[in-house]
């Protein structure tokens, strides 16, 4: 997506909700935000009993009432949780701990770019303990996390943040495949089932994600439903179908080497156009307009 933005290539997302619109991105944002712009009461009132704190809908009003009747944040309301009437100790204690958290956390990634910032912030809040399954990061977790890695090369920390913030919130949901639209359609496999294409393009037909591993060694009945599914996506090339795989690729804010799909092997070489690839040096390339057609 960030390729094709870059050269005015027509894209448009199809069959899957955008990773941002899920629940667990978007109590990771609302850190993220609240961290940055202390003042974003919308974000703080999302996340004020997120992970679970004790901190249920009256109190989280009574917290609203205090804010509104000082004038003041809700941060800085929760910093004052003393003072709010029809509290209970406990509930208190943990309003000024989310707020003692989130200035600690203000200070924490003052140096960090967007994804060691992102990664600081979850793994700080358990957020993604909370929402994990069966010991496997979230999907939408890995994914904003992704996401975040382009934006870390920005001249400063701040400014690293701010963009990452500034794109993500561009981040839509998916359209319904249109046939007569003028542009690439990114999909996922199980989103490809009963479409085809006269040309497509598999991305990612690597080892760890074609079969997906999904935070640890897949079962063989996973295998083989990866395998099935894999065969969908191939099949829904008439003409001319492309497999790629990278040798190294940024993941969850690391790079990872990266070894080809076994799924690969199974396809006769008699029908296989091997091409390389080589890295080229990265040179500064005049902006392209902002829209091109496809053919």
């Amino acid at each position: 997506r960030a390729a094709f933005a870059k050269w005015g290539i027509p894209w448009r997302v199809v069959g899957v909700k955008s990773f941002a619109a899920r629940r667990e991105c978007r109590d990771a944002l609302a850190y993220m935000k609240l961290i940055m712009n202390p003042r974003d009461d919308v974000s703080a009132r999302r996340i004020l009993n997120v992970p679970a704190r004790g901190i249920g809908d009256a109190a989280a009003a009574a917290v609203a009432a205090f804010a509104a009747s000082q004038d003041i944040t809700l941060l800085d309301a929760a910093a004052r949780a003393d003072e709010i009437q029809g509290l209970k100790t406990a509930q208190a204690r943990a309003l000024k701990a989310f707020a003692h958290l989130i200035l600690g956390l203000k200070k924490d990634i003052r140096e960090k770019p967007a994804t060691h910032a992102l990664q600081h912030v979850l793994d700080v809040t358990a957020l993604e303990n909370y929402y994990s399954a069966e010991g496997g990061r979230p999907e939408p977790i890995m994914e904003l996390l992704n996401f975040a890695v382009q934006f870390d090369r920005e001249k400063t920390p701040a400014e690293s943040r701010a963009r990452f913030l500034e794109e993500v919130s561009l981040v839509s949901d998916a359209d319904t495949y249109d046939p007569r639209a003028d542009a690439v359609a990114l999909m996922s496999m199980h989103a490809s089932k009963g479409l085809e294409f006269s040309t497509v393009f598999v991305i990612g037909a690597e080892a760890h994600l074609a079969p997906y591993a999904r935070g640890g060694e897949p079962s063989p009945d996973e295998i083989e439903e990866e395998r099935r599914l894999f065969h969908v996506a191939m099949t829904r090339a008439r003409d001319r179908l492309c497999l790629s795989h990278a040798r190294t690729r940024f993941l969850y804010g690391e790079r990872a080497v990266c070894a080809p799909s076994p799924f690969l092997e199974h396809i006769p070489e008699t029908l296989v156009k091997r091409v390389t690839v080589d890295r080229r040096p990265r040179t500064r390339k005049p902006d392209p307009p902002p829209q091109m057609e496809l053919f």
